[in-house]
């Protein structure tokens, strides 16, 4: 499986770093990284990730809290 970044998944991708950039910029930067490494493991093991068919039959998903607690 290859890793697609849309354009619009890109555009998503800067935003969240822009957010996250008014607080602290090094840790925009760190965590756009940490989240494409993250995508290119979904990549590399599909079968251990859930699927999102309504989104496309090659979608795969992943949940990370840490993102979402405001950890480092």
């Amino acid at each position: 499986m290859q890793l697609l970044i849309t354009p619009l998944a890109a555009f998503d991708l800067e935003e969240i770093g822009d957010y996250i950039a008014q607080d602290n910029p090094i840790r925009a930067g760190t965590c756009l990284a940490e989240l494409r490494a993250l995508c290119k493991k979904i990549c590399l093991n599909p079968a251990g990730y859930r699927r999102r068919p309504e989104l496309s039959d090659e979608v795969g998903h992943f949940s990370e809290q840490q993102y979402f607690s405001g950890e480092s």
